[in-house]
């Protein structure tokens, strides 16, 4: 339980310094591929929360989240699990449409595996 409680502190920390974050999107998509976008009516650019995004989104992140479940060390020389997926997620874009989407994946879903 306790372990639950500090993920959805975590989803509403993301959440709030979603605003700030204005990084690219390697940490979390590991982009080796153009990214579907479009642009809105005032011409800015975003990236577009398509099936094929959303499916290389979670192809990323799902063995991240397999590794936490068994326990094992996070990647990338992080000491704990939530430095890590905080890591991932500052990596997100805030031209990205639906961000609250992929902030909350790894969380409820490493919750509740």
């Amino acid at each position: 339980m306790k372990k639950i409680i500090q993920k959805l502190v975590l989803v509403t920390f993301f959440l709030v310094s979603m605003s700030a974050c204005s990084t690219g999107l390697s940490n979390l998509f590991k982009v080796d591929r153009p990214l579907d976008t479009h642009k809105t009516g005032d011409g800015t650019v975003l990236i577009s929360d398509t099936p094929s995004n959303w499916n290389f989104f979670i192809s990323s992140v799902d063995p991240e989240i397999l590794r936490e479940v068994k326990n094992l060390k996070p990647w990338g020389g992080k000491e704990t699990w939530n430095e890590y997926w905080l890591w991932r997620v500052e990596g997100l874009s805030s031209s990205l449409e639906n961000i609250e989407k992929y902030c909350k994946y790894p969380i409820y879903n490493t919750a509740i595996s």
